[in-house]
């Protein structure tokens, strides 16, 4: 058994360098309540740390070109086009920037989409794009306001991947910190724990095999556990 609870410190310890590796989780928020629900703080979380891009992915697709004449409409598409293309480059920035950061959620939401609409009045987005930072399900403040990045798509002022990452360590740095401290902090004694753990063998009689914790995503929490014979018990 103490070469199983070797395996799995070497897992965890694995598992943890790929966290870093493969930088923060993106999600596109579909509704409101999967907004709420992946910015909240959650039970066993030291911290629940959310980036937030606010875009409209509806902008240059809606064009009105009734009562204009052949040059100014094709003025009119061809600024709808580069528009297009503007919302699309700053998404995939936005999903690049996350590799650059590690213990945070990246949020994207189109407030185009009617069913996010009011997203954008509560946050007071009213450019875009814009990054908001949100800590435990709370907008993240600054001497009263809330921290945010804007861009501005109509003057073609992206937010690009640097700005992206030093807005976020700025801000969330000391916190990403302390939960890599604490990730570690688990590893730590899970190691020691399977250092410590009674030799288990799959005989003809069984018994409980106990708890111990596992790891959850960027984050440490609950437990598992398992039916084993115990010759050392």
């Amino acid at each position: 058994m103490k070469i199983l609870w070797g395996v799995i410190a070497l897992l965890t310890t694995s598992i943890i360098g790929l966290v870093h590796a493969n930088g923060s989780p993106l999600f596109r928020v579909q509704s409101v309540g999967d907004f709420y629900a992946k910015i909240k703080s959650r039970p066993g979380r030291q911290l629940n740390l959310s980036v937030v891009l606010f875009y409209d992915a509806q902008l240059g697709k809606k064009v009105q070109l009734e009562g204009l004449d052949k040059d100014e409409r094709e003025q009119v598409k061809r600024r709808a086009k580069e528009l297009r293309s503007l919302v699309k480059e700053q998404i995939a920035t936005f999903k690049q920037a996350r590799f650059g950061v590690s213990q945070t959620a990246f949020l994207m939401v189109d407030i185009g989409h009617k069913n996010l609409e009011e997203l954008a009045k509560r946050y007071g987005v009213h450019s875009m794009p814009e990054i908001h930072l949100f800590r435990n399900g709370k907008p993240f403040m600054i001497d009263k306001k809330p921290a945010v990045l804007v861009g501005n798509f109509l003057k073609d002022e992206l937010l690009d991947e640097p700005a992206i990452v030093a807005f976020v360590e700025k801000h969330f740095g000391s916190d990403i910190e302390a939960i890599i401290k604490e990730i570690d902090k688990k590893r730590q004694e899970l190691a020691q724990a399977a250092a410590s753990a009674p030799v288990f063998y799959g005989g003809p009689y069984w018994g409980w095999g106990g708890w111990g914790p596992y790891y959850d995503g960027p984050y440490w929490g609950g437990y598992y556990g398992g039916w084993r014979g115990c010759r050392s018990c």
